[in-house]
């Protein structure tokens, strides 16, 4: 095919900024710090993973020494409750007996209810120092992606004004292209990783370094200046005119 000296020209300038704009991106996504922050969030999913089993474990345990607390202190009531009896009927033997062993029966249940008590304390102290684990992981966690989303923004922000600058070059350029000139270039880039466009270079395609029979060479230059590499499929100028 033959295109316009002016066009090819153009083409080839545009050809040149895709593969800046190929290379800036790449740039951008191989930024250490957009690691970091990507680390950083599959991390912070994992501790808050953690975080909710222990909320759930320290839930449980707030539960049940509340239940060890409201028993005792309903104990404490009566036991003071069966005092008051106690002292009221001070000449009534029986009386006196039953509710002293009522009261002795509190009283052990009492004890039994304190080594509960200590032991679902003594379980929440646990839970609560993994708890500030977990939280002291987590602001470590938030630190080290702030910190990388401080550079990333900078340094990204300023690739991506980069590659927007270098978008708007481009389509400045395309306009100017003829409709189905662009269109092969654009399907030829899709094809070959943005890098549509080749020059003939001692008989090889100058992208994919495949020789090329003189003779189909001969026969391309007949019908233009842009032929197709039988190899990779790019459009390969043969001169510039």
């Amino acid at each position: 095919m033959r295109i316009d000296s002016d066009v090819l020209a153009t083409l080839l300038h545009m050809q040149e900024l895709d593969v800046q704009v190929i290379r800036t991106n790449k740039q951008l996504e191989d930024m250490p710090e957009r690691k970091v922050i990507l680390d950083a969030m599959a991390r912070r999913r994992a501790v808050e993973q953690k975080s909710e089993q222990v909320e759930a474990l320290a839930e449980k345990a707030e539960a049940k020494l509340a239940r060890i607390t409201e028993e005792d202190d309903g104990l404490a009531e009566k036991a003071h409750r069966v005092q008051a009896e106690i002292d009221e009927v001070k000449g009534d033997f029986r009386s006196v007996e039953a509710r002293t062993k009522e009261l002795s029966g509190i009283q052990k249940r009492r004890e039994a209810l304190e080594e509960d008590m200590r032991a679902a304390d003594a379980e929440l102290g646990k839970i609560n120092a993994v708890r500030n684990q977990v939280k002291a992981i987590l602001a470590k966690i938030d630190e080290s992606e702030q910190a990388a989303k401080s550079v990333f923004v900078d340094k990204g922000g300023k690739l991506k004004q980069h590659i927007a600058g270098l978008q708007k070059q481009r389509a400045d350029l395309a306009a100017d292209v003829p409709a189905d000139v662009l269109k092969l270039y654009e399907r030829t880039s899709g094809a070959t990783g943005g890098v549509p466009l080749a020059l003939l270079s001692e008989d090889r395609c100058g992208a994919c370094r495949t020789p090329i029979d003189h003779g189909r060479i001969v026969d391309m230059r007949t019908q233009g200046n842009v032929g197709t590499c039988p190899n990779c499929g790019r459009m390969l100028v043969l001169k510039a005119d």
